[in-house]
C-alpha cells in the first residue's frame, strides 16, 4: 500500500490496520515524501565516503526503488544501479538526485570506488558490507 492508498481508504474506512511492513513502507514513502528525495526510477549518483575534501565516489545510475537487501536480512533498502552494472544499497552509501551529488563534488579531489572491494574489505574486517 502506498502513501495515497493509504489515505485514500482512511478517509473511506476512518481507521486502518496495517501490518509492521505495511508501516515500515509507509513510514519511509511518507519520510521520502517530505524530503522530496528522488524517486523510482530516477537518476542518483552514490558517494562512499567524504572528508578532508577527498570524495570517495561509487558513480552513478538509477533508484530502482526500495528492494529486499541481502545485506540487511531482506529488509527494503533503497537499491541503486550504478552505470557500471553494480548494485549498491542505500545502507552502504550516501546517495541523492545525480545533478545534487555533482554539485557537492565541486571543488574536492574526487576518488572512484569499487563497491566490491569496499564489501570485500568490510567481511576482512570481521563486519558485512
Amino acid at each position: 500500500m502506498n502513501f495515497e492508498e493509504y489515505c485514500q481508504k482512511l478517509k473511506a474506512e476512518g481507521e486502518v490496520t496495517l501490518s509492521e511492513e505495511e508501516t515500515a513502507d509507509l513510514i519511509r514513502a511518507a519520510y521520502k515524501r517530505m524530503l522530496g528525495g528522488p524517486e523510482p526510477g530516477s537518476r542518483v549518483g552514490a558517494i562512499l565516503s567524504e572528508g578532508d575534501g577527498v570524495v570517495r565516489l561509487l558513480g552513478y545510475g538509477v533508484y530502482e526503488g526500495d528492494q529486499p537487501c541481502p545485506y540487511l536480512g531482506g529488509t527494503p533498502n533503497p537499491r541503486i544501479r550504478l552505470d557500471s552494472g553494480q548494485v549498491v544499497w542505500g545502507c552502504e552509501c550516501w546517495w541523492n538526485g545525480e545533478d545534487d551529488v555533482k554539485a557537492s563534488l565541486e571543488g574536492k579531489q574526487v576518488i572512484m570506488e569499487d563497491i566490491t572491494c569496499y564489501r570485500k574489505e568490510a567481511t576482512d574486517n570481521g563486519s558485512q558490507a
